[in-house]
């Protein structure tokens, strides 16, 4: 199957490109800010190239177009990192790129350079913004600007664009640039859309080269790019395709041509040594934002429970009033503590066992034995457990 890229057209904040996938005709759709338009860097296809690989590599589709990739990005891509991930994954294809190549593109020298970072106002971009902060980061090191991507992260049906949950995350962003005296970029688009359209699309698998489809859109003005870790770099693997992450301090090292410095940052940290950092932190405890379910954490979803356990785990929730009802995590301790235990040891997950740690001795065995019992009755019975 080809993947066929035709040009870019542009009025004003909103670009199109047409795109052919197999035999179906598609329109890719890229929206962003005033401040972002200086950046554009659409004399190129790297950026559609790098979104849609995963896809192309999982569907067997080669790239086809009569516009050009960068030659380094075509170097490293047909020579180094296709070859490395297909000779350990040999279900996957062999992607080729049928395009002319062209030198990496000048950077510009009217317009400041970017040193930047994403932000979603989540534990992992929060840290990130937080450790640049510190006084030994040198001063051509320090973040400048902060960027927004919606491509994919609060995907919540295969037609809507932004969601409430990206409309209320991009408002935090905003304030939060505004208020910290930082530049911010703001760029989404429906090619997760168009992958889940033609294959299913998996964020968890994707991410990382969702951020480098709006990362290179703005190439000539990026400089230094710090991409949030998820896992630390202790968990890095190249055998597990499936999660993006594990392996993104090889796919940013392999990506950093074209005059960008592309680093995983806070890969050093596990998540809750991310949060030892966050938790006396003051923008942490006034724009930490985290829910799956709505634009205010609301205390239930998974990632909420886990992000007041960890906090818990290691600092003063009351600190963190102004974004989590602290009053209802105290009242429901003793539930918020069986979650963590089934998540823990039943569950093996590797975030609630690094908070189990230390928040476990808090749980009797008494405790531990009724909770294990509770759990054998419902799946006896076939009902939900409900925690």
């Amino acid at each position: 199957m080809k993947i066929k890229i035709g040009k870019y057209q542009q009025v004003g904040c909103r670009i199109t490109c047409p795109l052919q996938i197999g035999n179906q005709d598609e329109e890719l759709i890229i929206n962003i800010n005033e401040f972002t338009l200086q950046y554009l860097t659409l004399d190129r296809i790297d950026a559609i190239v790098l979104g849609f690989l995963p896809f192309a590599m999982k569907n067997s589709c080669d790239f086809v177009s009569d516009n050009p990739i960068s030659s380094e990005l075509y170097y490293v891509l047909k020579f180094h990192y296709i070859p490395t991930i297909c000779g350990i994954h040999s279900e996957l294809h062999s992607v080729k790129i049928l395009a002319p190549v062209i030198d990496r593109p000048d950077k510009v020298e009217r317009i400041p350079k970017m040193v930047a970072t994403g932000i979603s106002c989540g534990v992992d971009s929060l840290y990130t913004i937080c450790d640049n902060t510190r006084s030994e980061i040198p001063k051509s090191m320090k973040f400048n600007t902060l960027c927004f991507f919606n491509v994919g992260a609060a995907m919540k049906s295969s037609k809507e664009l932004r969601t409430e949950l990206v409309k209320g995350r991009l408002d935090l962003a905003k304030s939060f640039a505004a208020e910290y005296n930082y530049n911010f970029v703001f760029i989404e688009s429906n090619i997760h859309l168009l992958i889940h359209k033609h294959g299913g699309y998996s964020h968890i698998a994707s991410h990382t080269f969702m951020a480098l489809f709006c990362i290179y859109l703005i190439q000539k003005g990026i400089h230094i790019y710090e991409y949030s870790s998820g896992y630390p770099a202790k968990d890095f693997s190249l055998m597990d395709i499936n999660y993006s992450a594990r392996y993104d301090l090889f796919t940013l090292a392999q990506m950093s041509i074209n005059g960008m410095h592309l680093y995983s940052g806070g890969a050093e940290k596990s998540r809750l040594e991310k949060m030892s950092a966050l938790v006396n932190w003051e923008p942490a405890q006034k724009y930490l934002n985290v829910c799956v379910n709505s634009v205010k954490n609301d205390n239930k979803c998974f990632k909420c429970v886990r992000t007041m356990l960890e906090i818990d785990a290691v600092g003063d929730i009351d600190k963190f009033n102004r974004v989590f009802d602290v009053a209802f995590y105290k009242q429901n301790y003793k539930a918020y503590l069986r979650r963590l235990f089934i998540d823990a040891v039943l569950k093996r997950d590797i975030y609630a066992q690094e908070c189990y740690a230390i928040l476990g001795k808090k749980i009797s065995l008494m405790g531990k034995v009724l909770i294990l019992i509770d759990v054998i009755i419902n799946k006896l019975i076939h009902r939900k457990v409900i925690v």
